[in-house]
């Protein structure tokens, strides 16, 4: 059995839903039960699994264990107030209350690429096996935004491209006056090389109507620490 296909399956089942969530937390319930009906019973499908990495215990969005092997998820789910009085579902709540804006396209870009270092080290350890990044959101700066090569944030801009391995920090050369939230959130190695690809989810044909979606597979084994 594929894994990496099935937890493929279960996501594009997911987007037939015709649907956006109304939270990161929905969209991880969402997900799992479509990975539940997906495996039918031949995989336990977990929630905020712990497991320990650099000497501290961290959690990962999806654990599917198949087997006895472990195949991690990480979410990011980033979201525009849809300005529209649209009723969501079968509710009577207008969209426009579902949503909230997330700010700060740099912080997002870094938890991205963030959640593909942790999910590198968790394989290279040996402690899981092929892993799934996805990134989920309405927010057109993400894939079509000015990631201007100047900016602090350049190195995790997520647009469309190749990424090469390599070690990813801000474009601060002075740390000893870098603002708080820079010093915040360290640089980190990046094993493989990466392709992203922006895909469209869900399009309601209005403001902030358009959900893409990143999916990145992180690799069990890599080659001499430099990528595919």
């Amino acid at each position: 059995m594929n894994i990496t296909n099935k937890i493929k399956d279960a996501f594009y089942n997911l987007q037939k839903q015709n649907r956006f969530f109304v939270s990161e937390a929905d969209f991880q319930h969402s997900f799992a039960m479509e990975l539940e009906h997906v495996f039918n019973g031949c995989a336990d499908v977990l929630l905020e699994f712990p497991i320990e990495s650099n000497g501290r215990l961290i959690y990962i969005d999806i654990m599917v264990v198949y087997k006895n092997v472990l195949y991690p998820i990480e979410l990011k789910y980033k979201t525009r107030v849809i300005p529209s009085e649209i009723p969501y579902g079968h509710t009577c709540l207008p969209i426009n209350k579902i949503l909230k804006n997330h700010d700060a396209i740099d912080l997002g870009g870094y938890g991205f690429w963030h959640d593909i270092n942790r999910l590198e080290q968790l394989a290279n350890d040996g402690r899981v096996a092929t892993g799934v990044c996805i990134m989920l959101t309405n927010d057109k700066s993400y894939w079509a935004g000015a990631w201007n090569a100047n900016t602090k944030s350049y190195p995790f801009r997520i647009l469309d491209g190749k990424y090469k391995h390599g070690y990813f920090q801000w474009l601060q050369s002075d740390l000893s006056h870098a603002p708080k939230w820079i010093i915040q959130h360290p640089g980190f190695d990046i094993k493989n090389d990466y392709e992203f690809q922006w895909c469209d989810f869900l399009d309601m044909g209005i403001k902030n109507g358009l959900f893409k979606y990143l999916l990145i597979e992180i690799p069990q084994q890599m080659d001499s620490g430099h990528g595919k």
